[in-house]
């Protein structure tokens, strides 16, 4: 310590002033490198809005395909449902013709018929058939 008081005392050294400035600027210069914060401080204006507007395009496309997303499956439940329906719609209608058609059985309008007094005469039925 004694020589270095030695040596600036000889070369008429301020050292407290020098001092400071070499290790601010040092300081400064590993703050600088260790923090990525200043470099993200640099970007400019146009690079802050392409970067904001790439990212609330990305946001609004991916709202938009959820809410396609959705509203196809929506439509698919709807149609489902309808599908649903219509085939009980068809069960039903196939169980009426066949009741219908059971009614309409030539033994049971035969027997039905002659219950109420009708008698059976073929020979008319079959001119019939043939006219039309």
């Amino acid at each position: 310590m004694a020589e270095f008081d030695q040596y600036v005392a000889v070369n008429n050294y301020d050292y407290d002033e020098h001092s400071k400035e070499t290790v601010n600027d040092e300081l400064i210069e590993v703050v600088d490198s260790q923090l990525p914060k200043r470099k993200l401080l640099k970007i400019s204006r146009i690079e802050k809005i392409v970067y904001l507007t790439i990212t609330l395009v990305a946001v609004i496309f991916a709202f938009a395909i959820i809410y396609s997303i959705t509203t196809v499956q929506t439509i698919n439940n709807k149609n489902a449902i309808t599908k649903a329906e219509n085939d009980k719609i068809k069960e039903s209608i196939d169980e009426l013709q066949q009741k219908v058609s059971e009614l309409l059985r030539a033994d049971r309008v035969k027997k039905i018929a002659k219950k109420k007094g009708l008698s059976d005469n073929s020979s008319n039925s079959a001119k019939e058939e043939q006219k039309d």
